[in-house]
């Protein structure tokens, strides 16, 4: 990027652009914050809830970091264990993140620009799903960016300082999530090209800094070599289509607005003209590499093997790509009006379109504070989470996971124990059929109510019928059946005389 840029045009409309971002930032991040947990916080709130001691033996690898968990144990002394206090340090990240990027248009070209990039963080989905939540993306996707920013000084100053820099907020992302090694190797390999150009940078310095980096991750190469090993036990999702990917590729929520009002513009006589990123060459080129490898790399694996790693949030490794590239094409792009008004419009359809129209945004249609709340005291439980962890039946029936697992029914309701809550298994076979039928037979045999409590994905819906069916023939009759979202409890009570 080049220096000093120019900060033209009225600041009244870059105001306009901030008062709109923090519209943005109340609706889509902070007024989900009291929101129930949804299944993955609660494992989350489960670690932390069990003491700081006891994080690295209760983090399992498929599900959280121990370095979140230590963050979320800090808020949780401070701010209490509750939805607000756990989610705080993602909102916080986020937050950070804004003023980062902010700082890295205004430095490199000028204060428009940081506002651009501003505007496409916010424009993200994915963004805003993983912000007011208590999962370790938004810290990551904060330390990526600060590593962004220390590449692209060391780039232009070969400070070693910076270089450090780089690397110890790369390795901080990677401890937020392991994914986020992505962009750490696809930075290393382009400093090594950059260096190996004979620019400013000493080869001998790019690998030093770098060699550093890999000692810092050795810790963490067991866990993932443990995850790893766990791969395919721990595959849920389906195998991704085309227009799954063009979603986290494009900036749908800017660029449906933008051609509107390049549209109106060309109806007034008012050409755009494409400037080009020739000073920024080779900013650019860093974004796009660390958007597309991770998108389309995910993307071909998850089609080509059986191992299934596309997601939206699996790629917010790529969210520094995505906004330095696209905030740097639309920058390139003549009259100033078009930047600006494409960017407040950005703005605007993403609260309305993300935000949704319920009067509290709600990503994740799980509330399992309603329906844990609502399990009547008596009686038994059976509890269909869909971990994918509870394909294990062998590990159902282990005291160390069945609390794991049991997390979203623990965070809400610490009374229950492995003698009247019962963990149900992920798929719907005959093996699993039969397992169910030895709890209906052995420790549900004398109880007189039976609750069901389901998430109604993967095979949950057809669990609770074959349940309520079999239930019946053993004299049971449902007594009540209510959604909370995408849980559902079922009770079921028959008579003591039988």
């Amino acid at each position: 990027m080049n220096g000093a840029g120019s900060s033209s045009g009225s600041s009244r409309e870059l105001g306009v652009i901030a008062v709109l971002a923090a519209v943005a930032v109340v609706r889509l991040w902070l007024m989900p914050l009291g929101n129930s947990f949804w299944l993955d916080e609660t494992t989350i709130a489960w670690i932390v809830k069990n003491g700081f001691t006891n994080i690295v033996a209760n983090t399992p690898v498929s599900v959280a970091s121990i370095a979140f968990c230590w963050v979320e144990w800090c808020f949780g002394r401070v701010f209490g264990l509750n939805e607000v206090a756990l989610r705080l340090p993602s909102v916080l990240a986020g937050i950070a993140s804004l003023y980062v990027l902010y700082r890295l248009g205004a430095e490199f070209i000028d204060r428009e620009t940081g506002f651009i990039f501003i505007g496409f963080y916010l424009s993200l989905p994915h963004v805003a799903f993983e912000t007011p939540d208590a999962r370790p993306y938004s810290l990551g996707i904060w330390a990526a960016t600060v590593a962004v920013l220390w590449l692209l000084r060391w780039l232009r100053s070969a400070s070693i300082k910076a270089g450090l820099l780089w690397v110890v907020c790369s390795v901080i992302a990677c401890y937020m999530h392991d994914l986020f090694v992505m962009p750490l190797a696809i930075e290393g390999a382009f400093v090594v090209w950059i260096a190996l150009r004979r620019t400013s940078i000493p080869v001998r310095q790019v690998f030093g800094v770098e060699l550093l980096g890999v000692v810092m991750l050795l810790p963490a190469l067991p866990r993932a070599l443990a995850l790893a090993q766990q791969a395919g036990q721990l595959g849920f999702l389906e195998v991704p289509k085309l227009a799954d990917l063009l979603p986290l590729i494009l900036p749908v929520y800017m660029l449906a607005p933008a051609v509107l009002i390049a549209l109106l513009m060309a109806i007034e006589g008012q050409v755009l003209h494409w400037t080009g990123v020739k000073p920024n060459a080779k900013a650019a080129i860093l974004g796009a590499l660390i958007l597309f490898i991770p998108a389309f790399g995910l993307f071909a694996i998850s089609r080509l093997t059986s191992i299934r790693l596309f997601a939206d949030r699996y790629l917010t490794p790529a969210v520094p790509g995505f906004v330095l590239l696209w905030g740097l094409l639309l920058r390139a792009i003549e009259p100033r009006s078009f930047r600006r008004l494409s960017v407040a419009s950005g703005l605007i359809v993403s609260v309305i379109l993300i935000g949704g129209f319920s009067a509290v945004p709600k990503y994740r249609i799980e509330d399992w504070r309603s329906a844990v709340r609502s399990i009547p005291d008596a009686g038994a439980a059976l509890v269909y989470s869909g971990y994918v962890e509870t394909r294990r039946l062998d590990w159902l029936q282990q005291r160390e996971w069945w609390f794991r697992l049991m997390a979203p029914i623990l965070t809400y309701r610490s009374s229950m124990t492995p003698e009247n809550a019962f963990l149900m298994p992920f798929e719907f076979g005959s093996t699993e059929q039969a397992y169910v039928r030895r709890l209906m037979e052995g420790p549900l045999r004398d109880r007189d109510t039976v609750t069901v409590i389901v998430r109604r994905v993967f095979w949950g819906p057809a669990w609770l019928p074959w349940i309520s069916e079999d239930l019946s023939g053993r004299g049971f009759r449902s007594v009540s059946d209510v959604r909370y979202g995408s849980v559902e409890v079922a009770v079921f009570h028959r008579s003591a005389a039988r």
